[in-house]
């Protein structure tokens, strides 16, 4: 049996979905052009990158190089992105203590398109999909 957890989240330009099914799989739903993209984090990937232990003030990866990476990601899934902007910049931690993810929500050009990159704490960028779960 699979189990999901929905949250739909909205911000002041458009809303994405989240789902966590039972193995800890994080799926974010994003959309551009009235395209649905799925951004698919599995749990194996987080776990093998590095924790950001308690008594270091800085995760393994800066805010600026997430951005940095993120911004590539999506150009790399989108080609031209000169008209997205960043929206939100969220640390989030896993909900194995100790893995901490980021996810680099962008706004697109047209009303409604949104798209969130996940980064890991060893660098590894994870872009939405086309039209997949």
């Amino acid at each position: 049996m699979r189990t999901f957890i929905i949250a739909t989240v909205f911000s002041a330009v458009a809303s994405f979905t989240v789902l966590t099914n039972a193995a800890g799989t994080m799926m974010l739903m994003g959309q551009n052009l009235g395209h649905q993209y799925w951004c698919t984090v599995p749990s194996t990937d987080v776990t093998n990158a590095p924790t950001w232990a308690t008594e270091r003030d800085n995760p393994p990866v800066s805010v600026r190089e997430a951005v940095r990476l993120a911004t590539k990601g999506l150009a790399e899934t989108l080609g031209d992105v000169k008209d997205w902007h960043r929206q939100d910049i969220v640390l989030q931690e896993w909900p194995v203590k100790g893995y901490w993810v980021y996810e680099i929500t962008f706004g697109g050009p047209s009303p409604g398109s949104v798209m969130t990159v996940v980064v890991l704490m060893n660098g590894h960028v994870i872009c939405p999909k086309l039209g997949k779960k």
